[in-house]
């Protein structure tokens, strides 16, 4: 993903969730669909992390500096560098299923400020 963000000018957004989570799951269709579709897209490499129930993965969300504790949907940005330039730290995608689409768009763009 840090190479292909790289050879195409865009950041990596790096989404821990499961597919249990109704956020999680609203997050992704957002994700695929309407103009925050688009815009992930334009901007973002996109690679999705399971994290079970909160028992997979984790070592790579602490690596990342990313908190599950707060609930998920939560995300890294990453430079095309592979250098972690924000995450999600206190739930502020917990509620995704109720956000819209540019509260969610916000979220991404203050995390992915270099």
């Amino acid at each position: 993903a840090v190479a292909r963000a790289a050879k195409e000018g865009k950041q990596v957004l790096v989404v821990y969730g499961a597919n249990w989570c109704k956020d999680c799951l609203a997050l992704n269709k957002g994700f695929g669909q309407g103009h925050l579709g688009g815009a992930v897209d334009k901007r973002f490499v996109t690679v999705k992390v399971n994290v079970g129930r909160f028992d997979k993965n984790v070592d790579l969300a602490n690596q990342m500096g990313v908190t599950l504790k707060k609930g998920i949907p939560t995300v890294a940005v990453l430079g095309a560098d592979g250098q972690v330039l924000g995450t999600t730290k206190g739930g502020e995608l917990a509620d995704a299923r109720n956000m819209g689409e540019d509260a969610v768009m916000r979220v991404l763009e203050s995390l992915g400020k270099s």
